[in-house]
């Protein structure tokens, strides 16, 4: 709360700096485990798929090339092109761009934010609990399903949708 705008945006820009040398030397973020082989067996049995994240444009860009999966994601939703989460906006503008009902809609998120944005905007939601927020936090913010694992999500997602 001490911090000015100007040092936010001083440190924010300092991180985007490193972070840009980190994979301009070769650094990959690591994928978690299981993520190709869920996401292969989604896009098998016909599902489409999004990206919704924090991140920006050009910096989701980048990830997507590093794992050569630049053509596998129908819609991305960054928040420079769209309001933040938990503003149901990046749902609704994917529900309206792949003409799929929200009520088919499943956010997959690691953020108390990502539950949010899902109930927000009358969409499932989906918690993994390895990541930012605990499982206690993304069941409290309408998690309708917790994970463990991604290869848990095919399943959840015939439950969910039926």
């Amino acid at each position: 709360p001490d911090v000015s705008d100007a040092e936010l945006m001083q440190i924010a820009d300092e991180v985007k700096e490193e972070v840009s040398k980190l994979r301009g030397s070769g650094y990959k973020d690591p994928l978690f485990d299981g993520v190709e082989e869920i996401l292969n067996k989604l896009e098998g049995k016909g599902y489409l798929l999004g990206i919704a994240t924090g991140n920006s444009f050009p910096a989701l860009q980048e990830i997507l090339k590093l794992y050569n999966m630049e053509k596998r994601f129908i819609c991305l939703k960054t928040a420079d092109r769209s309001p933040s989460k938990p503003n149901p906006a990046m749902l609704i503008e994917a529900s309206k761009e792949t003409g799929v009902d929200m009520a088919n809609i499943v956010m997959v998120g690691d953020s108390v934010y990502d539950m949010q944005t899902a109930k927000n905007a009358g969409a499932k939601a989906v918690g993994v609990s390895w990541g930012y927020n605990s499982s206690v936090d993304l069941q409290n913010a309408g998690a309708d399903i917790i994970i463990n694992k991604f290869a848990e999500l095919d399943d959840v997602i015939i439950q969910l949708l039926g």
